[in-house]
């Protein structure tokens, strides 16, 4: 709907739904992952609204908008897990499944077989890259280690990783990397040979079904033309990305510069292609200590493996700004409730009354 790829029309679907979670439910949170998530909303908001009196500039006000929507359906989120947490992981693993469904409906009607990467229903692959990430790693933690996954699971694993290659985005794929990795540890792959069987088929028949198709034709075209590119665009990606713009404007490092009004920083000044750099450049040091402090709330709960699931969007968000995108806060919240390592407690909140 916009240049951005954000709000889509979905967004607007999950807004009416955390208004009416907060309407109708018991809004329950746990209490210190959720203090530290909203005093970082509030510093981002502090910081945002002094440079935009400042500059006179209300537009930079907009990005806190971003931080504020996925705040309120984190929220939701956690109010409707810790409302029964069985009950809810069903419902999330439909969902899942139903999303999955969309994301290959878009997927087909948006084909481009000239294109070097597929954007299916977003506004651009890195998109596309970073959604399909997050559904794989999703999938993963909403299956406990003690579960044997359904062939419906794998078959929405397989798919989540040809939708991160269609994209063609070498970071989103670096990542599905990473999590597959750690979905092998978690489901003791090794060490389970009716799984390897199931999966051993399930890909083989997958594989055959996509060359029958052209499908996988496409994608090596794809990747090799990706790869061609990859030399291009690693010259003077310090300047591409904006990494060069820590060093230029340290001052900004202590207490930040906020997103957005970029002319301040040059003509052709792009945004800090870095989630972490972003929070760290815009809000400083405060801004960042308390991502930090919430990405150490969420890995402290987590086994190796989930350890491994986990820092595989972080991969992606080392060159691309994703902390705007709702779907890897929805991936923090479900990884937050849901992991198998919740010896660490963290008292949980209710906040209203139905």
């Amino acid at each position: 709907m916009t240049a951005s790829g954000l709000p889509q029309p979905g967004d607007f679907i999950l807004l009416g739904w955390a208004v009416l979670m907060a309407l109708t439910s018991r809004i329950v949170f746990p209490r210190q992952f959720v203090t530290i998530w909203a005093l970082l909303i509030i510093y981002i908001a502090a910081v945002s609204l002094l440079w935009a009196l400042i500059l006179s500039d209300a537009s930079i006000l907009r990005n806190v908008l971003f931080y504020i929507f996925n705040f309120s359906i984190g929220v939701a989120l956690f109010s409707l897990i810790h409302a029964e947490k069985a009950k809810a992981k069903k419902v999330l693993r439909v969902a899942l499944y139903a999303s999955l469904m969309t994301s290959l409906i878009f997927l087909g009607l948006n084909f481009n077989s000239g294109a070097a990467r597929q954007v299916g229903g977003f506004n651009n692959p890195n998109q596309l890259g970073f959604y399909s990430l997050l559904q794989f790693c999703t999938l993963t933690i909403l299956y406990s280690r003690q579960e044997r996954l359904p062939v419906h699971a794998w078959v929405t694993g397989i798919a989540t990783v040809l939708l991160t290659l269609l994209s063609s985005s070498l970071v989103a794929a670096a990542g599905i990397g990473v999590a597959v990795i750690g979905f092998m540890i978690r489901f003791r792959l090794a060490v389970r040979p009716i799984s390897i069987a199931i999966g051993a088929t399930i890909v083989l028949l997958s594989g055959w079904l996509l060359m029958q198709s052209g499908f996988t034709t496409q994608l090596i075209n794809q990747w090799e033309s990706r790869m061609n590119a990859a030399g291009r665009k690693l010259e003077g990606s310090v300047e591409q990305r904006g990494f060069h713009r820590l060093l230029e404007y340290p001052e900004h490092l202590i207490f930040g510069a906020a997103e957005g009004a970029r002319y301040r920083f040059g003509v052709e000044a792009n945004e800090i292609h870095s989630g972490p750099l972003t929070i760290l450049f815009s809000y400083g040091l405060p801004g960042f200590i308390l991502l930090l402090a919430l990405f150490w709330l969420l890995f402290r709960r987590a086994t190796f493996s989930e350890w491994i699931v986990l820092l595989a969007p972080l991969v992606y968000m080392s060159t691309h700004q994703g902390l705007r995108t709702t779907m890897f806060w929805m991936f923090v919240v479900i990884a937050y409730s849901y992991m198998d390592n919740r010896s660490q407690s963290d008292a949980t909140i209710v906040a209203r009354n139905a």
